[in-house]
């Protein structure tokens, strides 16, 4: 592990071109750089694209506009660079990939939905660990909680909910492991009044 330590600080973080390069993804999609720490204002229901140390994220959510008492499937769409691989739930030793949401009012989180992971043999410590590679999706409901501010407000009114959250993972190839890192994360949901239509 000193020896991972000192080949990373010689060599810094890697990321494959695939996933950091500045090619546009989509017309409508907004980028943030996982490392700059603010958000780039986005068109309705665009994807906002966020980059970070050996992954790319698209970030989308279930429908349009939602009312208080609906649940949100808030998305997190992943690309992990060519030879990398991150570490799932379930392991050790290592820090595995965890999607968490803000506490905010008016919002109840739900569970993360994790897809299934595969195992990996690793030689240096001679075990199997359950790790993703290449492109997956992690999920997370919540439910908008109704209130008064929602139910007397007039029916054609709207209003935008920044939901915000970090996904934690460690990033590792066959030869060297990276340290841990995080990306920030956000959702915009439009809220209407109980009564929208």
């Amino acid at each position: 592990m000193r020896l991972a330590a000192v080949f990373l600080l010689c060599t810094g973080f890697f990321a494959a071109p695939t996933v950091r390069d500045d090619r546009p993804i989509g017309e409508s999609a907004a980028r943030v750089d996982g490392s700059a720490g603010s958000f780039p204002k986005t068109a309705d229901d665009a994807p906002l694209i966020v980059n970070a140390p050996h992954l790319q994220l698209t970030l989308t959510h279930s429908g349009h506009v939602v009312t208080p008492g609906m649940n949100v499937r808030l998305i997190a769409d992943i690309q992990i660079a060519q030879d990398v691989h991150v570490y799932a739930p379930g392991v050790k030793d290592y820090r595995p990939l965890q999607l968490t949401i803000d506490p905010m009012p008016g919002i109840e989180p739900g569970a993360p939905s994790y897809p299934k992971s595969k195992l990996l043999f690793l030689k240096s410590i001679n075990q199997e660990v359950p790790v993703f590679e290449g492109k997956l999706r992690v999920s997370q409901d919540v439910n908008i909680v109704s209130s008064q501010e929602f139910t007397s407000a007039p029916a054609a009114s709207a209003k935008i909910i920044t939901v915000t959250g970090e996904l934690k993972y460690q990033a590792c190839t066959l030869k060297v492991c990276f340290l841990p890192a995080s990306a920030p994360l956000k959702w915009e949901l439009h809220v209407a009044p109980s009564g929208h239509n």
